[in-house]
């Protein structure tokens, strides 16, 4: 929970990405254990705001409204697994037109070098346009290395031809592997290689007995063709 202080008025508390709830009920238990815990030990905290992942759009109650994230909290849940079978026709098919296509997915060193073109595959995607909302490469290379310091981020790249046309940073927490950040070359020849990285990546999270791939900022399953 990050809290800051407001002159005059008290202090705002913020839940990035939580609290975690599997269905609206437990939302609303653990929601009422937080107003009880706050009137009695915090009633300094005149507002919360909290962005459940898994469960949207729930009135709690009156105390509560509807807000706009501040974190993007769509996303898509994979179990990680090394069986081809078990994903879906147009990712299978995709996936094998990377192979067919030789392109090669490896992790790489996190050099200066290897930012400076993360970066600018960041730059380069979403049709050319750049990721939305993208911060200037020091935010990112900060990132990028508090988590491979302590063994917990990895940079992929894909490569066609020997040069990179796509990029992943992973940030493994547990048994869970976040899809942090991606890029990819505009105007690339092969369709595949995106597909075939993350393909890549699940083979290297179920060799490490992670079992869960979070493709963060990826839209809900219920609104793919939005």
């Amino acid at each position: 929970v990050m809290t800051r202080k407001v002159p005059f008025i008290g202090t705002i508390a913020y839940v990035p990405a939580g609290p975690f709830a599997r269905n609206s009920d437990e939302l609303k238990s653990i929601l009422s254990s937080l107003e009880a815990f706050l009137r009695e030990h915090r009633p300094d905290i005149f507002a919360v705001k909290v962005e459940p992942r898994t469960v949207k759009d729930v009135i709690i109650s009156d105390n509560y409204i509807n807000a706009s994230p501040i974190q993007p909290n769509a996303t898509i849940i994979l179990p990680v697994t090394k069986e081809l079978s078990s994903l879906g026709k147009r990712a299978r098919r995709y996936i094998r037109t990377g192979e067919r296509e030789g392109i090669k997915v490896e992790s790489v060193e996190l050099s200066d070098k290897n930012i400076e073109t993360m970066y600018a595959l960041m730059s380069s995607a979403n049709g050319g346009k750049g990721i939305p909302g993208l911060r200037q490469k020091s935010y990112y290379e900060k990132f990028w290395k508090t988590f491979q310091i302590v063994n917990q981020g990895v940079l992929y790249f894909a490569f066609d031809g020997g040069k990179p046309v796509a990029g992943v940073y992973v940030v493994k927490i547990g048994k869970t592997a976040l899809y942090k950040d991606g890029g990819s070359l505009y105007g690339r020849r092969s369709k595949g290689a995106t597909y075939l990285i993350h393909w890549r990546i699940m083979q290297d999270l179920a060799d490490e007995g992670i079992t869960v791939y979070d493709l963060w900022g990826s839209p809900p399953s219920d609104r793919l063709d939005d």
